[in-house]
Order: structure tokens, then sequence, then C-alpha cells
């Protein structure tokens, strides 16, 4: 009875044929990754990745590290949980393994004495060679990564190149195997000891001619290291992939470091083939041009390196003779005043071709090149603000050409000792035994005074940032101390450097990145030295005693290198001079590239690079040195000394200068000078007055032939009143005039430079501090848009 009652029940409860329920539903294969309901889950773990999967381990006898923790994925790719793994490799001789995935070379410490933990010392195995490491966990395998286990290195080194890679080369019939690059395969040589462990098997077709030692172990490094890490200390020159393959990219050498068993090392040096000639042309395909204010004229820069294949994207450093008047960049060069200027490129390291102190010379890199120069005129003429001034006065009195008329006498705080004007015309610096003192050129106003900078003014650079100062004799509570030091003057910060030492003349690069100086080096002995201060290398100082000493120096065109005045005329090139080796050792960073066998006590360069111009106060004479000073690269070493680039000079003569100058104190002072025009067909000779001169003194000039050998002309120009010698000297920014200031009448002489006549005069009336007139030492010009 009561199995019928459970029958009638369940009866009960069935369900009619036909109804069906909606709403939630479930699919249990979809949650497994083949879709069927059976396998893997979703949520499984499907996969393990365990890196260094491509490079792999390198570890030294008895060295420690840590395996990598594998990814682990799902079928989907989402990251799978993972509690733990286990750790394997396939020769437990060469490395052991703790439960964690600790590795060592050898075996590791197991249930020591003591409070020693286990896994923490590993014995060194004495054997190398190659295993592999896999991680688990349920039951997934990752892939096998190599371990490379070998004798403890002592030193990496890259096999030494035998040439350097081009930027870019282009497939030709004649390079066939890309042998200059611009990639390539770095090869290394280990040692132990003094024993190479192993090396490359063979030569790169890259590097043709080198040799490999063979190793005891005749072992090729890629099986007993494994893929060594390299890196390139400076990419901009080269960049390394993980497989040790290198791209050349901008001129210049690199250091290479490599690491191997956790061990980095500098293992050599890498170059990217610099440039061999830098060509700069006009639009039109010359190397002169006119410029017109308002309408630049286009140029093109080609440069091609040291295997002939061009080059790109270099950091060049355009530069003008007369960035007051012309601005140049890579586009081209514009005019804001009419004037002349000699326009070039340059390469320069560090930002251009750099290399490692050590590696200077190596392949021709870490050495400037420079470009050929280009002529520009901008036509018309141009109005002339004019400054005054006296090492007697402490008066600055400014004309304005415009209108002719004298200005409002300025008062300086002190007598100046010295005065120059910035290449852009901004401001006036004077110096003194107290203090620097900048004014204002437009306002004519003190701007700055630092007691921390007396001295005398010697240079400005072309970008107005930093300054020359040669401080002998200083103010300090009314009482003379003598303090011989040369300072680079920051116009913004200050004293950047110092040197021992007393300056005559300086002059900056067009690059503002190097400064010469000529004078002595500050002890009793006075012995004649040239600083040469640059921003990147600092100091460097060259005995003149040789040469007879220094007055003056002139930059020549290309402005890198210098002239120098003495009893012989000489000198200094920008490219170093080098000793035989690879690396190349750098004997001399300034070395002689001339010398000519003639007296000389100052100096000037026309800026068309043609000549070098000096006058003798001994013999009152003139002397016309043509010179061609090379461009492109600096020569480099060839197994052999290198002394640096030669100036090509020819004598051509020397002229009678036909005035009698002042002979005494005319050592550093001196007596005469030569201003060269900036058009570079006309130089005027200022001089002091001897003690017999009398009224109408003689203005004299030289005027260089057009011809390259031939010598110019002299002669001279007669100046009105009571002048009894021009002192001073200057053009005016277009050229057309030249000022100068006379003793005997303390007048400011207008010539005429076409005519060659002197047209008016002026009477600035500079006076002492006690009322009497003083002649006019200093002239400052600057350019302003005529009215007229």
């Amino acid at each position: 009875m009561r199995r019928f009652f459970i029958l009638a029940f369940l009866s009960a409860l069935a369900l009619p044929a036909g109804i069906t329920f909606t709403g939630c539903t479930s699919n249990p294969a979809g949650d497994y990754c083949n879709g069927t309901g059976q396998g893997l889950k979703v949520t499984d773990l499907a996969s393990l990745t365990l890196g260094p999967a491509t490079t792999g381990i390198s570890l030294a006898y008895g060295q420690i590290s840590q395996s990598q923790t594998p990814v682990a994925k799902t079928c989907t790719g989402d990251s799978a949980a993972v509690r733990s793994y286990t750790y394997a490799v396939t020769n437990y001789g060469l490395i052991d393994l703790s439960p964690s995935g600790g590795l060592c070379a050898g075996t590791w410490n197991r249930n020591s004495p003591g409070d020693i933990p286990d896994y923490t010392i590993c014995t060194p195995t004495t054997q190398y060679g190659v295993t592999y490491l896999t991680a688990s966990a349920q039951g997934i395998t990752s892939n096998p990564v190599p371990i490379y286990v070998h004798p403890p290195i002592t030193s990496v080194k890259l096999v030494a190149p035998t040439q350097c890679l081009s930027q870019y080369v282009p497939s030709t019939a004649s390079n066939p195997n890309g042998c200059f690059g611009p990639t390539s395969s770095l090869d290394v040589i280990a040692y132990q000891g003094n024993s190479a462990l192993c090396a490359p098997l063979t030569c790169s077709i890259c590097n043709p001619g080198c040799t490999i030692t063979p190793s005891s172990s005749g072992q090729d490094c890629s099986n007993v290291l494994g893929t060594v890490n390299y890196a390139s200390s400076n990419t901009s020159v080269a960049t390394i992939d993980q497989y040790g393959t290198i791209t050349a990219l901008q001129p210049g050498t690199t250091s290479i470091t490599t690491t191997i068993s956790q061990t980095s090392s500098v293992a050599g040096y890498f170059s990217t083939c610099p440039p061999a000639s830098i060509s700069v042309q006009t639009i039109t395909g010359g190397t002169s041009g006119v410029v017109s204010k308002g309408t630049p004229l286009a140029i093109t820069t080609t440069v091609t390196d040291t295997n002939t294949f061009p080059l790109t994207g270099l950091s060049l450093t355009y530069v003008t003779t007369n960035p007051e008047d012309f601005g140049v960049s890579a586009s081209g060069i514009s005019a804001s005043f009419p004037g002349s200027a000699s326009i070039s490129a340059l390469c320069l390291p560090p930002t251009c071709n750099p290399a490692p102190t050590n590696y200077i010379g190596q392949f021709g890199t870490g050495l400037p090149v420079v470009s050929n120069p280009v002529q520009v005129t901008s036509p018309g003429t141009s109005s002339t603000y004019l400054v005054m001034g006296s090492s007697k006065s402490q008066s600055i009195v400014p004309i304005d050409l415009t209108n002719g008329l004298v200005g409002s006498t300025a008062k300086l705080p002190y007598i100046p000792n010295s005065m120059l004007v910035d290449q852009t015309g901004s401001n006036i610096y004077f110096g003194s035994e107290r203090e620097l003192m900048i004014m204002s050129f437009a306002t004519l106003t003190i701007g700055k005074e630092d007691i921390s900078a007396p001295g005398k003014v010697l240079a400005v650079s072309p970008d107005n940032s930093k300054l020359v100062i040669s401080n002998t004799n200083e103010l300090i509570n009314n009482q003379q101390v003598t303090e011989n030091l040369l300072y680079i003057y920051n116009t913004s910060s200050g004293i950047v450097a110092s040197y021992s030492g007393v300056g005559y003349r300086a002059a900056f690069t067009p690059d503002n990145t190097t400064v010469y100086i000529v004078g002595n080096d500050g002890t009793p002995a006075a012995t004649p030295t040239l600083f040469v201060y640059n921003t990147f290398n600092g100091w460097s100082t060259y005995n003149l005693t040789a040469v007879g000493g220094g007055s003056d120096l002139a930059l020549t065109v290309p402005s890198e290198g210098a002239y120098i005045t003495g009893t012989d005329t000489s000198a200094r090139g920008y490219c170093p001079s080098l000793a035989a080796g690879n690396p190349p050792t750098v004997l001399s960073y300034y070395p002689q590239a001339d010398l000519k066998s003639y007296a000389s006590d100052h100096i000037a360069a026309t800026q068309d690079g043609k000549h070098i111009l000096t006058v003798a106060n001994s013999t009152n004479r003139l002397s016309d040195l043509s010179v061609t000073i090379p461009t492109g690269t600096c020569p480099q070493n060839a197994n052999s000394s290198s002394s640096g680039l030669v100036f090509n000079s020819t004598l051509l003569g020397q002229l009678g200068i036909g005035v009698t100058p002042a002979t005494a104190n005319c050592s550093a002072a001196g007596c005469m000078n030569v201003i060269a025009s900036p058009a570079s067909n006309l130089a005027f000779i200022t001089y002091s007055p001897s003690s017999s001169a009398t009224a109408g003194a003689l203005l004299p000039y030289y005027i260089p032939s057009s011809a390259s050998a031939t010598m110019g002309t002299m002669g001279s120009v007669t100046l009105s009143g009571g002048a009894t010698a021009p002192i001073s000297g200057v053009f005016s920014p277009d050229q057309t005039l030249f000022f100068t200031g006379t003793s005997g009448d303390n007048l400011v002489h207008f010539i005429n430079v076409n005519t060659l006549t002197e047209t008016q005069t002026i009477n600035p009336k500079l006076v002492d501090n006690s009322g009497n007139s003083v002649p006019v030492e200093f002239l400052g010009v600057k350019p302003r848009v005529s009215n007229q």
C-alpha cells in the first residue's frame, strides 16, 4: 500500500507534455577552452613563459642568481593564478636549484650545521657547458632557458674594429657585403687572467683584417658565455640591440659596455665615420653672394664621411664673422644691416663628432671639421652710433651720425683701462682696477658693476655671453695689489674659470667655445705664453719663448686657428698633433701650424681668409702674408705622428709705413696697430706719436692686391689741423667710413674709405678729472638704420 501512495504522488508531480520554461539557462561547455565541456577551463593555467628566453643566463663558477618568475597565462591570454612553481635543469652538475628557483653554478648547501640557512652558500662547479632551465606548475611546463656556466671572467674586450662604419651606405656592386656599415655584429674575447677563455672563431666581414688569438679551449664565446649584453655610452653615435648588432648613427666614437655574469665593464670602443668634408654653397651653387635685408639667401650644406658616403642629421654650428649684420643657420643667411662677412659651418666636438678623451683621433673622431667659407655682402649704407672714451677720463661721449650731433656725456663710476663693444651691439664693457662696468649701448647707463672682476677687458665672445679679463693690478682699500690672473667671465653669472698669467690680447672663435690669449705666465721671469681656453676641455698653455714672445694675435678664416706676433710670426692650428698608435695619443691640442722668420708686433686677418697683415715697431714696415687655411677633416693618425693642420702661406713682401711712431714702451701695449676692413680690401695703421711729432700727421693705409701672389700698395691720408698721430681707429658698420682718434688735437677724424680722404672732424671734448682735454683712445660703433 505504501508503494502505491508514493507512485501516485510522483505521478501528480509530472508535467504535462509540451509545457516549457523560459528564463535563466546554463552552458557548461562555455567554461572550457575548447567549448565542448571538456579539458582546460578558461580560468586554468594554459601556458608558462620563462625568461630570458632568447638571451639566456650567464654564470661563472660559484655565482648565484635567481630565476625569473614565469609569466602564467590562461587559454584566453589572461593572467592565471599560480601558487608555486617547480624548477628543473637538464644538468645538475652545472646548476643546482633551490625550491624557490635560486640558481647556483655549483652545489647549494643543505642541512648545514649551526644557524647557517640552507641555499645560501654555493660551492663552485668545475665544469663548463650549457644546461636548460624550466619551470612547471599544474602540469604545464615552460619553455627552456639556456644557462651558460663558465670559469670566472676577469676582462672582456671587443675585437678591435679595423675601420669605422658609415651612417648610410647605398647598395652598390662595389660594396656587395655592406662592409662599411651601417650595421655590424660585435665580437668579444673573454679572458681569465692573461689567457683567452674564448674568442670568436671567425672574423666579421666588416673587419677583414682582424686576427683572433685562439683560446686555450678553442671555444667560440657565443657557445661559452651565451648572449653578451651590450650598451653604448653615447646612443647618438650608435645603438646596440640585445643580439649585439650595432647601428651607426652620428659621427663619433662611443665606449661599449658589456655585461656578463652580472658584471659590467667597458670592453672597447666603436666609431661612426666622421665627416671628411663639409661643403657650403649658396642656392646658386657659388661660395659668395649678396644678401638683401628682408630676403634671406638660401644655402645648401653637403657632408661626406671618410668612406665618401653622405652624412645627414649632423649638429653643425653655423658661424659668421659679423653677427651684428648677418645671421646664419642651416637654411640660409639673413642680413640686418649693410656690411660684409664670412660664413662657415663647423662640426665641433662634443656636439658633433664626439669621442672620449682617450680616443680623440680614432678614425678621425673627436676632431673638428671645418667647411669652406662663403663670402657675403649686404648692399647699401647705414648710419652709425659712435661712442668715444679714454683711459684718462671717466666720461663717455656718444654721437649719432644720423643727425651729426654729439650727445650728452655719460659718466662712469671709475676711469676705465679698456673698452669693448660686443658684436651684437648690446653692451659696452669697461675694465678698471676696481671693477668691471657694463653699460647699455642703447641708453648709455650702467647696468652692472662687479668688484669681483677688476682688470682689462681683452675680448667679448660673439654671442655676448663671455669675457676675457686680465687682472694685473687691483686697487683694494686704495692699495695696489698685484694679482696676475686671467678670468673667463660669464656676463650673467660671473667668473667661471681663472688661470695665473697676464694677458695682452685675446680673441674668441665665432662658435663662442674657444678663446686664444697671448701674454706671459705672470711670474717674475714673464715667460711669453699662449693661453687657450675651451669650454669643454678647459685651459691649455704654450711657451712662446722659441718664437720671440707675442704681443698680439689674429684669428684665421675659417676662424678656428690663430696667428701670433713675435720675433718670428707663428700660427697655432685647431687640429691636435697625434702620436702613432691605435688609438692615437694627443701630443698637443693646439700645435704650431706655421712659422715665418720675420718680426711682427701687431696683426690682423682679412675676413676673406686670404691675408694676414702685420706691422713691426722696430722696422716701421707692414708685411702681407698670403695664406690658405685647409678645410675639411683634421689629419688622421696612420700609425705615424701627425702634427695637425699646416697652414699654407707665402710672404708676399714688406712695405715701409712712411711714418715715425713712438718706440718706447711698445712691447705689450704696442705703439702701432693694423686694422683691417671687414670688406677685406683695405687696412689702416694707427700708432703712438714720437717725441718729435708735429701737426699734419699721416694715417697710413694698405690696399691688398686682387692678385693672390702680388704685394699690394701702401699710401697715407694727411690728417687736418693739429693731429700729431692717429692713435685709435674703427670702421663704420657699413664699411664706408673709418674713424680715428688723434693726439695733438684730441679730435676724431672721419675718413671716406672710397676716396681715402678726410671728410670731417668732431670734438668729443673728453677731459680728465682736472678738466684737461684728452685724446680718444677707445672707439665703439653700432649700426643704425639711416633716415636719409
